[in-house]
């Protein structure tokens, strides 16, 4: 039996704050398996998938923090039937690798 969602339930709900860590390996390897670096002569890869200088791809944070925020079982949500209809990903500082 699916249970409809009361959304002011939802935004009533909170967690604190975690902090979630990645290394410069790991920003590099992300930015691969998502596309940086397929074409070999296209310079302004490398500043997400070689060392110096190195940026981290914005949307790192979303696999870094993957399992941030509350459980879906605690929002009533059947996981399976989840379509992600609209994301947004809010960086409040600057996305670094701690070294």
């Amino acid at each position: 039996m699916i249970m409809p969602l009361v959304y002011p339930d939802i935004l009533d709900l909170k967690t604190a704050g975690e902090r979630f860590s990645y290394t410069e390996r790991d920003a590099m390897l992300y930015a691969l398996a998502i596309g940086f670096g397929a074409d070999r002569m296209d310079e302004r890869d490398l500043h997400f998938i070689y060392e110096s200088q190195l940026k981290a791809v914005p949307t790192l944070a979303t696999v870094v923090a993957w399992d941030a925020g509350l459980p879906t079982a605690q929002l009533g949500v059947d996981y399976p039937l989840v379509l992600h209809g609209e994301e947004v990903t809010s960086p409040h500082r600057v996305v670094r690798a701690d070294c």
